[in-house]
């Protein structure tokens, strides 16, 4: 990888890099459409999260003279690809800069972009999960339904529901293990975790022609064939989506993906990141009652995100919309949650993106004692 990278268009979901790494750069430059209300603010401005010392610029052509490669980033917020993206696609490559694309990609446009990085001898990465896609041909073709067991210490990251910070504490808990000296294998929520070094979820957990027992099982083999391979100290787990229902609504598929993982793997470590609000203190009992009889295993961890739902403009719109809530907010809910048991925490506090994975590893050692014992 080269020194400075330019990513575009920056936004809120490309912050997890820049707090907790996973790509090998030595600077980022940010650019932002100059309608998001970030120009020339700290890069913090896009998920209001702790101060980070890089200012979002919004003039594309200017940053891209002086970096070496181009990351255009996936967005949720409204930006039209073909008259804004794609042709920033173009003008990089046409000036020799590599392309890493986040950003998923058709067909046609993404053979075009490749033909003309090849000809500008350029480097085109764009990631596709085609690893899970070999594995689940290999599994379709050699199908064998038993659930084999999974030998080092699991840590499942699940959340109430989609943008719950869950992407966050995966980079943290595995920049954690691997400055530790861990070997760490990982299956992250999103569809370009290789770009950072570890494994996407499957694609094949969302293919409509396997029953959900083949999924099942599908899953567990492709855990069992990663650990075999990789021979990890310890195995992280992100689960995309949400694990119940929101209301009649936004049912969220129910929670399915994540049960049909419960029933193919059981964590150690089991972190559950809820959506903000004006929690009691009897809320980890009540969740993890719903868990524990749903999943079969208890929660050890809450992560407080600094994400709140809009319902009110969500059932107006018939799609989710949040909104970010401040630091502040998130730590007077954190100490009334933290009153009765001391097991919440705030992912985008850097303090406690150390004190969440430290708790994981303390439950982890706690196991390995237990098993200590009963060889003795």
């Amino acid at each position: 990888m080269g020194n400075i990278a330019l990513v575009y268009p920056y936004n809120r979901e490309f912050t997890p890099f820049l707090r907790y790494g996973g790509l090998d750069f030595k600077e980022f430059r940010l650019v932002a459409p100059g309608g998001w209300g970030m120009t020339d603010k700290d890069a913090s401005r896009a998920d209001d999260g702790e101060y980070i010392g890089i200012l979002v610029k919004s003039c594309f052509e200017s940053e891209l003279e002086e970096c070496d490669c181009v990351i255009f980033c996936e967005y949720s917020l409204p930006l039209d690809f073909n008259k804004y993206i794609y042709p920033k696609i173009l003008e990089s490559l046409h000036k020799k800069k590599d392309i890493i694309c986040l950003i998923p990609l058709e067909k046609h446009i993404e053979l075009e972009i490749r033909t003309l990085c090849n000809y500008e001898g350029v480097r085109f990465s764009y990631y596709k999960n085609e690893s899970s896609q070999k594995f689940y041909n290999d599994f379709i073709e050699n199908s064998v339904m038993n659930i084999q067991t999974i030998d080092v210490p699991v840590i499942f990251i699940l959340g109430t529901g989609e943008k719950t910070n869950k992407f966050d504490i995966q980079l943290a808990l595995r920049k954690y293990y691997l400055e530790k000296g861990y070997k760490v294998s990982q299956i992250g929520t999103r569809k370009y975790c290789e770009c950072a070094g570890f494994n996407s979820f499957p694609d094949f957990m969302f293919d409509k022609t396997m029953s959900e027992s083949q999924k099942v099982v599908c899953f567990n083999s492709y855990v069992k064939s990663i650990e075999k391979d990789e021979k990890p100290d310890v195995f992280i787990i992100g689960i995309p989506g949400g694990i119940i229902p929101l209301n009649d609504l936004f049912v969220q598929d129910f929670g399915i993906l994540a049960y049909m993982v419960s029933c193919a793997v059981q964590p150690d470590v089991c972190i559950l990141s809820v959506y903000y609000s004006q929690y009691e203190n009897s809320l980890y009992e009540n969740v993890n009652n719903s868990i524990k009889h749903k999943f079969g295993y208890d929660i050890d961890c809450l992560n407080l995100s600094n994400v709140r739902l809009d319902m009110p403009e969500s059932y107006m719109q018939r799609e989710l919309k949040y909104f970010s809530v401040s630091g502040k907010d998130i730590e007077e809910i954190k100490a009334v949650l933290n009153s009765q048991y001391q097991i919440a925490f705030n992912i985008s506090n850097s303090k406690d993106a150390q004190s969440i994975a430290e708790f994981s590893e303390s439950i982890l050692a706690k196991y390995s004692e237990i098993a200590l014992v009963n060889k003795i």
